[in-house]
């Protein structure tokens, strides 16, 4: 009798054993797979992730409207600059860097250049921020709490102002002085937006990140995680910024 009790206890410790390995493997992956859907510009300091609240439009888009953003965001016929005018401005830009502030440089244009993608495809802040009485503008006005009538209280990390301190760390590394106009000139226009509710200076610091992380510091683009290869946008290009217009 003895016997066959130890042998159920057994039983039973080796089952709860095998749930425990069937299934806390999956919650710690759904726990890593929340913890990465929060991109960053840099993993140790700016979080680049926001919760933006409307009755009117959801993020789960239907794929309609979500082509509609990306044909609007990547809407250019310009000809790309030549393999020798990217090179050339990439080597300016990045002259006189250490291969740690190369690589910081590269990285965090590559990181706010795919968080603004995600702001207008996913998020589709044409269309939420289109008013400029849009409540939604107060997630880029302060972070802390955003409470929009009639809708949850969100805990805000990232504003416009975030966004510009990003911006000044990138301005005080590099160091040649047409990159440094562009960058100046990308914080303007995140100013600008935030003072005047105007999205099309989103739309416009969108343009001066991709063509800067394209064809600038991270030329010749490759991709290997982002999805869908930036939305075709990979072989557009928007002549916005003064460091390759030099040449």
């Amino acid at each position: 009798m003895k016997r066959s009790t130890n042998i159920i206890v057994l039983s039973l410790v080796c089952m709860v054993l095998l749930i425990s390995w069937l299934f806390l493997p999956s919650i710690n992956e759904k726990r890593n797979l929340q913890r990465i859907s929060s991109v960053t510009v840099n993993s140790q300091e700016s979080t680049f992730s926001r919760s933006v609240v409307s009755s009117e439009n959801t993020y789960s888009e239907s794929s309609s409207s979500k082509t509609k953003a990306i044909l609007k965001l990547h809407d250019s016929t310009l000809k790309p600059p030549s393999e020798e005018q990217c090179k050339a401005a990439q080597k300016r830009s990045l002259s006189g860097l250490s291969t740690k502030e190369r690589q910081t440089v590269q990285d965090d244009i590559r990181g706010m250049h795919m968080n603004m993608e995600s702001e207008f495809i996913e998020k589709d802040i044409r269309t939420i921020l289109k008013s400029p009485s849009s409540p939604n503008w107060e997630f880029w006005e302060h972070t802390g709490t955003v409470s929009i009538a009639g809708e949850a209280t969100v805990d805000n990390p990232v504003d416009g102002e975030v966004w510009i301190q990003a911006l000044q760390k990138i301005y005080d590394i590099v160091k040649d002085t047409d990159l440094k106009a562009d960058i100046q000139k990308m914080q303007d226009c995140v100013r600008s937006a935030v003072k005047n509710h105007d999205v099309n200076k989103l739309d416009e610091l969108h343009k001066m990140l991709h063509d800067c992380d394209y064809w600038v510091v991270n030329y010749p683009v490759h991709f290997e995680k982002y999805a869908p290869v930036d939305w075709g946008g990979i072989d557009v290009y928007f002549n916005s910024l003064q460091c390759i217009k030099g040449n």
